[in-house]
């Protein structure tokens, strides 16, 4: 089985304009940063809906613990994987997020008005 390294080397030997992304980190640092980006908006997800669960009496108690045991197997699946992806991933994935939101609040007001 290739490695992915193997087949990146591969492609910046035989294209010239990817194999400059390629060789300079620019590549590597994108396709490493969507996964950590996504995972922390997943923890942050199941962070919210645990927080919203926990003590609410309009839903049932047995709907409550079922939320409460998901919510906390995403926080428990999604940490370790943010540590694991580097200290420089995930607050560059924050700074990107908070660069769209302009972007999410014009579409929201253009819906708005519609």
């Amino acid at each position: 089985m290739v490695s992915t390294a193997a087949k990146l080397d591969h492609v910046a030997a035989t294209s010239p304009e990817l194999g400059h992304l390629i060789g300079s980190g620019v590549f590597m640092l994108l396709s490493s940063l969507a996964p950590a980006d996504h995972i922390a908006h997943y923890a942050i997800c199941a962070i919210a809906e645990f927080i919203y669960f926990t003590g609410r009496q309009r839903f049932s108690r047995q709907r409550s613990i079922g939320t409460i045991i998901i919510a906390s197997l995403g926080c428990i699946y999604s940490f370790p994987f943010i540590v694991g992806s580097g200290a420089g991933k995930v607050p560059w994935g924050l700074v990107l997020m908070v660069f769209g939101l302009p972007v999410y609040l014009s579409l929201r007001r253009d819906y708005a008005e519609t």
